[in-house]
């Protein structure tokens, strides 16, 4: 009786020792079909609504939309995740990166075919569109939206952690920030308070992902509405100027155009002049519509590479950033100099506008 009892209980033990190993050895092996990616950003300047760190942080965390795909440059959106059927991928799911490490994708896995399984990604998460293809992604930009796009990437089943895919980010737009100040207070008072300003851009991105990513090659701009942004107040997402208007400052009590508005629109590819009418002229890059309780102007910009001798700005102004002073002056005029950087500064200009 003894010896059958001993019997039953070692075939127990032996039954659990099994079990645990089975345990185990899928533990590992959904470890081994983990995705882990990571994200860093193209050169940046800080500020507080365009995403201004090179690596995401606690302080800074990156909400990027993420597409995955078993096929090579289609990203539909059938939810598929890797765990079921034939194990294709074919999702589109968000992620939120707290650090420049490698984080756990969670809502999908590598499939344990060893198949490639390919990503991009998007910043802001919000709802992207795709086309019936899966080859086309587009977004609607209001003019405080700092849009990215990350190439295609791609990692497999069993995948290394430290050698984990990195989705590098780049910046589609162009970030214009406005510095303003009147000459006297008498200045101030004839131009009256501002009650709107706002820039002529395109506000419609489409971004071609069935190529080997080149800027210029899969990024295209249009425009929905009325081909206007408005600008927003420095570091918040609200509309400026606020309701019932801005006074402006002015000389003696500040010395220097203050900072008050942003605005990230379309990219334009400056140049530095135009004939017309058989005459070397300086183009415009940009449109400021600019409306006071007692005067309403449309202020073209040009830019240099600096304020004094650097020569004009050109080439495109993606991923730069503008610094724009806008001097107010007697008689409808206005001084701008303009400052571009690398966000990653890019240079200055001087104009004179009067209407």
């Amino acid at each position: 009786m003894m010896c059958s009892n001993m019997k039953k209980e070692l075939i127990f033990i032996l039954s659990v020792m099994a079990l645990c190993v089975s345990c185990q050895k899928n533990a590992a092996d959904d470890t081994d079909g983990q995705i882990y990616l990571s994200a860093v950003i193209e050169n940046t300047h800080s500020t507080k609504s365009p995403y201004s760190q090179v690596s995401p942080s606690q302080n800074n965390i990156l909400k990027a939309a993420v597409w995955a795909s078993s096929t090579d440059r289609v990203y539909k959106n059938k939810g598929f995740n890797g765990k079921t059927g034939d194990g294709s991928v074919a999702i589109h799911t968000s992620a939120n990166f707290s650090s420049n490490k490698p984080q756990l994708l969670s809502q999908a896995v590598y499939p344990k075919n060893a198949a490639q399984i390919y990503f991009v990604g998007f910043y802001p998460s919000d709802v992207w569109g795709v086309n019936d293809d899966g080859n086309k992604a587009d977004f609607t930009f209001d003019g405080n939206d700092d849009v990215m796009f990350a190439p295609q990437i791609s990692g497999a089943y069993a995948q290394l952690y430290e050698n984990s895919p990195t989705l590098h980010f780049r910046h589609l737009l162009t970030w214009l920030k406005v510095k303003i100040v009147a000459d006297d207070e008498s200045t101030m008072k004839a131009w009256g308070d501002i009650l709107s300003m706002k820039i002529t851009s395109n506000n419609y991105i489409t971004v071609d992902i069935s190529k080997n990513y080149v800027y210029e090659d899969c990024v295209e701009y249009g425009n929905v509405g009325t081909g206007l942004l408005p600008l927003y107040a420095t570091g918040s997402d609200d509309v400026f100027p606020p309701v019932g208007g801005y006074s402006m400052p002015y000389k003696p009590n500040v010395s220097s155009p203050q900072e008050v508005a942003y605005v990230l629109c379309a990219p334009v590819i400056a140049t530095a002049s135009a004939v017309v009418n058989g005459v070397d002229t300086p183009t415009a890059e940009y449109t400021l519509h600019i409306e006071t309780s007692r005067r309403k102007v449309s202020l073209p910009i040009d830019l240099r590479i600096n304020d004094t001798s650097g020569g004009y700005y050109t080439g495109s102004t993606r991923g730069k950033y503008f610094t724009l002073n806008l001097t107010f002056k007697m008689g409808n005029t206005i001084v701008v100099s303009s400052k571009v950087q690398d966000w990653a500064l890019g240079g200055f200009g001087d104009m004179s506008f009067d209407e």
